[in-house]
């Protein structure tokens, strides 16, 4: 019995010892895991600093393989207005019909959405995209602007600027009606309405764009500056 009490006893501490010996690879295996995972954190803290650290400079990482079908773009940060990406930034383009976001801007600014245009027979002569209003109509501006949101009509933004823009011209055509305009009247207080644009534009910091029309039609304006010469000017 003693020696077969003195042979459980071996039997016990052996099985024991394994325990502990698993239990303390177990231990370093976790050890090991932690310092690798603590690590690996640290690497990742340390990357997310740096790429902080450039986006405060000002400084990206460059967008190689980029390739994009439109001619020009930009990608900017709404909340500072920092550029992230462009391309042909700095090029001219035509505005075409986002032109209209401004002539809405300036509409809301200098005119009540109750007050009411009256059509010209220009205004009525504005190629498609259009409402295809008639000489003589009378419409509110606030039905005028979603024509000219919603659909992107052409001759909508005509009349908002006729309706506007008349209030710069002299005092015998303030008192004309629209509908009597001619076509060369017209033209004058569409005139003035793109005056108004290019202000708000220079206003906002946009310095290198001009409105000629308010709908966003090509079209070109020329200069005559005291010092000879001429200066032809895009919408762009």
């Amino acid at each position: 019995w003693i020696y077969l009490a003195g042979m459980l006893c071996m039997v016990i501490l052996t099985f024991l010892s394994g325990q502990v010996d698993v239990l303390a690879g177990k231990t370093d295996l976790e050890g090991q895991r932690e310092v690798q995972g603590t690590e690996a954190a640290k690497e990742a803290d340390e990357e997310a600093d740096g790429e902080a650290d450039e986006e405060a400079s000002g400084v990206l990482p460059p967008l190689e393989n980029l390739s994009l079908y439109a001619t020009s773009a930009v990608l900017m940060d709404a909340d500072s207005g920092r550029v992230l990406y462009e391309k042909n930034g700095f090029t001219q383009m035509a505005m075409a019909s986002t032109t209209k976001i401004m002539t809405c801007i300036v509409a809301l600014e200098n005119c009540s959405p109750d007050s009411e245009a009256v059509v010209s027979a220009y205004a009525a002569s504005m190629p498609k995209v259009k409402l295809y209003v008639k000489q003589g109509e009378k419409y509110s501006i606030r039905d005028l602007l979603f024509s000219l949101m919603l659909e992107s009509h052409n001759d909508s933004a005509v009349v908002i600027a006729e309706h506007i823009g008349r209030e710069l011209l002299s005092e015998e055509l303030r008192k004309k009606s629209p509908s009597e305009y001619t076509v060369e009247e017209s033209k004058q207080a569409v005139a003035a309405f793109a005056g108004m644009m290019n202000q708000k534009a220079e206003d906002i910091g946009c310095h290198d764009t001009w409105f000629i029309t308010p709908n966003g039609l090509d079209a070109t304006q020329t200069f005559y500056p005291e010092s000879g010469g001429e200066i032809v000017k895009e919408h762009s």
